[in-house]
């Protein structure tokens, strides 16, 4: 009988772009890797409560309280200890983080607590930082910090951009002060038009990437030749 193996996986090699480790690295998480356009992390968090500038914030907030600490304590601990056990601690961490942080936004975002409902007390259980958090066992304290900051920042990008065109489309206003009587479309707030919303920014990213890709690429090649052309002129 012959033995069937199943082909091994190929990890996908993302485009590095040049300059120094750290600045790539961090443009990297930040629009590449992004974790809600590129890996889905989080992904109802940005399109069911974003659907105002101030619910954004407050997301955005609890997406950096929660996946800093969080990747800080995986990148001390998550040699030493199990995974699951890693993601558990973090998991109460963030959650206490929670707690102590709405009593100070309640008072500042009433409303807006009405909106979001649930989705805030769900962060501390969020899938961007049950993701990560294990994985950053591999890195350094100071990489685990400024990874987890380019992520919080990227996601924080995705949810403004969402908040700001459905907040005018929904309610014709901009951090609740009225712009415009005409633009009401109630499907705006809808988490479906979120997801499609994030679907069509998800395709201009990988469009973006591809095509810096491409423009390295070419002035890569040019380079080569202009090294090419003055090495035979030299002969």
């Amino acid at each position: 009988m012959k033995k069937f193996s199943m082909p091994e996986k190929k990890e996908r090699k993302f485009p590095k772009p040049q300059g120094s480790r750290v600045s790539a690295r961090s443009i990297r998480r930040l629009f590449i890797c992004n974790p809600v356009l590129y890996l889905g992390l989080a992904l109802p968090f940005a399109a069911v409560t974003c659907t105002r500038l101030q619910a954004a914030a407050v997301i955005s907030i609890a997406m950096a309280v929660t996946l800093i600490p969080s990747m800080l304590i995986g990148s001390l601990f998550g040699k030493k200890e199990p995974r699951i056990v890693c993601t558990i601690v973090c998991c109460i961490v963030s959650a206490v983080i929670l707690q102590l942080l709405r009593i100070y936004l309640y008072n500042k975002f009433k409303s807006i607590f009405d909106i979001i409902w649930i989705y805030y007390p769900l962060m501390a259980v969020n899938s961007a930082l049950t993701y990560y958090s294990p994985r950053a066992g591999k890195m350094t304290p100071g990489r685990a910090l400024l990874s987890s900051v380019c992520l919080s920042i990227g996601f924080a990008a995705v949810c403004f951009i969402c908040a700001f065109i459905r907040e005018i489309l929904a309610f014709g206003s901009i951090w609740g002060v009225k712009v415009s009587e005409r633009l009401y479309t109630q499907g705006a707030a809808s988490p479906f038009f979120g997801f499609i919303m994030i679907g069509f920014l998800a395709a201009l990213s990988r469009g973006i990437v591809r095509l810096a890709a491409a423009s390295a690429r070419g002035r890569r090649k040019k380079k080569q030749a202009g090294g090419q052309e003055s090495g035979a002129a030299a002969v």
